[in-house]
Order: C-alpha cells, then sequence, then structure tokens
C-alpha cells in the first residue's frame, strides 16, 4: 500500500500508474461513476477531469461493456469499476458484471481497479472480500484515517514494486503529507480499537438483520 491525502489522489496514482505500466492511454469508467473531484461521469463527465482518455461503459451490462473492451483493447490500460455505485445511486455491482470485468481486462492486458472507498468498510477485507474478486489494484479513503485526510493505493507486487526506490527506474511518489503522523496514528487507533475486524462484522450484520426485519 501507499497512502496518500484523499481518495481523489489516490485514484489518480492507480490510474496514472496503470497507464504507466501498460504503456496504453485509455481508462474503462462507467456512467454516474464518481472516483474523486476530478473523475466524475455523472451525465457523461465534468469538463474539469483529469485529461486522461476514458470509455464509458454502462454499470451492470456485461455484454455492452465487453464490446467496449474489445474494441479498445490495444490501447486499454485500466477498467476502474465501484463495487457497489456510491453516487451513482448506492447500485450494487452483480457479481458476474464484476467476475466479467475481471476477465476481460486479463485477456485484454489492462488492470483491474476496485475503488472501494466508500465499500471497503463492509467487511475486514472490503467488498472484494465478500465477492472473493482480487482486483489488480485497490483504492481505498475516507474513514480509515480516523476522520483525517486520508486516502490509499496498493495491490500486486508486480505494479507496487516500481515506487520502491531502491530499484533502478523507480517512480516517484512525492507529497508532504503522504504519511502524516496525526492521520496514520487516528486511522491506526481507529482500526485496532473503535472499528475492529470483529466490530466491522457485527455493524455489517445487524445492517443485514435490520434490512430484513
Amino acid at each position: 500500500m501507499r497512502f496518500t491525502n484523499s481518495g481523489t489522489e489516490a485514484n489518480l496514482m492507480a490510474m496514472s500508474l496503470a497507464r504507466a505500466t501498460t504503456g496504453r492511454n485509455k481508462i474503462l469508467v462507467f456512467h454516474g461513476a464518481y472516483h474523486g473531484g476530478v473523475f466524475v461521469f455523472a451525465g457523461g463527465g465534468s469538463p474539469i477531469n483529469a485529461p486522461f482518455e476514458f470509455v464509458l461503459g454502462q454499470y451492470n451490462d456485461i455484454e455492452s461493456t465487453l464490446e467496449l473492451v474489445r474494441e479498445h483493447a490495444s490501447d486499454l490500460a485500466a477498467i476502474v469499476v465501484e463495487p457497489m455505485m456510491g453516487a451513482g445511486g448506492c447500485i450494487p455491482a452483480k457479481a458476474e458484471f464484476l467476475q466479467g470485468l475481471q476477465d476481460a481486462a486479463t485477456d485484454a492486458g489492462a488492470l483491474f481497479i476496485f475503488d472501494e472507498v466508500m465499500t471497503s468498510r463492509l467487511a475486514p477485507g472490503g467488498l472484494q472480500e465478500l465477492l472473493d474478486i482480487t482486483p489488480d489494484l485497490t483504492v481505498l479513503g475516507k474513514y480509515i484515517g480516523g476522520g483525517f485526510s486520508f486516502g490509499a493505493f496498493g495491490g500486486a507486487s508486480r505494479l507496487m514494486d516500481h515506487f520502491d526506490p531502491h530499484k533502478p527506474g523507480s517512480f516517484p511518489h512525492a507529497g508532504t503529507f503522504n504519511n502524516n503522523i496525526l492521520t496514520m496514528s487516528a486511522g491506526y487507533a481507529g482500526m485496532s480499537r473503535v472499528f475492529t475486524s470483529e466490530a466491522s462484522r457485527e455493524l455489517n450484520q445487524r445492517g443485514k438483520t435490520c434490512a430484513i426485519a
């Protein structure tokens, strides 16, 4: 994992890493998705989005999305998806949709990125734990910093090793407050004493029980 100051920044780093490691330009995202202040895709996008080349798919529509992957495969760097679309209406992804995306990304040589800024609180290992899907990269944020500014991205060592400063040609990841000691301390206290793995499971089970009731 590498730390940032926000989920927006973490998504920016994850997408940039995908572009740098694949040598490709395009990022597949979904209508209605929100991946941070410069990654807004409601209504087709925002004029102040980061200047990446985006391909917009329909959430939970695997057939039309696979067509897009096939069309752009040669220049597709990553597929970025929220396993539950938050700002778009808290829409859960179908398991077959996510599995299809992962398979398509692998076949195309693109990275599969889970934005779990919101959904990581649904289990100790995030929604990916419940779905039994392991993406190439995961983006985190918000509550993990104990209420302070926080973001993080991480995943497969073959990708994250590019940030190892001991290796020739390593990627830089500068940021004065990336490891803000106040945020790190608050986050550690919150995850180890308050929102522990046991507390996470109990809280989410209570939510399911209330929903059924």
